[in-house]
């Protein structure tokens, strides 16, 4: 019977410590004031606001707060990596109406595709997507916030956003979007505004 104990108690404990090391990974934290360090990190969510580093398995953990923090990459168990960046941005509903002279900082936003248009893309649950463009000249980003499809008012936003770009702004508003489609439409502006340049 004390064996049957033991062993349920060592496979226990195995499974606990495993669950416990499945919330680190290994990352790279970039700091506002140019400094970076390679760590381990608590895997993170869009809205966490600080959370663990430690040195490796053995270390002391140390929060972080990510007013400190200009990106952590983080490395998962498969090889992959994403990276996440602490850019403000301005609201859905401001975002709507071309206003873009309040920004917020709430999320991290996670990488998606980089260009004179950067974008960055997360998915909440089923039936809502985050996507958060930046233009290179602008020290923000803007929010859209979308369905399967893109509604009108998102569309709006996204017209406004390209505005220098007549043609894709019109057809923006003009016709259904899916929500997949947001990656497509940030490349065909960045291969336009690349063959504007020097003209």
């Amino acid at each position: 019977m004390k064996r049957i104990l033991f062993a349920l108690w060592v496979t226990l404990f195995s499974i606990t410590s495993l669950v416990a090391e499945t919330k680190w990974c290994n990352a790279i934290v970039y700091f506002k004031n140019g400094d970076k360090m390679e760590c381990q990190s608590e895997k993170i969510a869009p809205w966490n606001r600080e959370f663990s580093i430690r040195k490796d398995v053995n270390s002391k953990k140390e929060k972080l707060k990510k007013d400190d923090l200009k990106a952590i990459e983080m490395v998962y168990e498969d090889g992959m990596s994403r990276i996440f960046c602490n850019i403000p941005y301005v609201n859905f509903d401001k975002a709507a109406k071309g206003d873009y002279s309040k920004t917020v900082e709430f999320d991290w936003l996670p990488l998606s595709k980089v260009g004179y248009v950067t974008l960055f893309h997360y998915v909440l649950n089923a039936s809502c997507n985050n996507f958060y463009l930046k233009r290179a000249d602008t020290d923000f980003a803007i929010a859209l916030i979308t369905g399967k499809t893109v509604d009108k008012k998102s569309k709006k936003a996204l017209a406004l956003f390209f505005a220098d770009y007549p043609e894709l702004a019109q057809s923006l508003e003009k016709r259904k979007i899916k929500s997949e489609e947001v990656e497509s439409i940030v490349d065909e502006y960045n291969q336009w505004h690349e063959s504007q340049q020097g003209k």
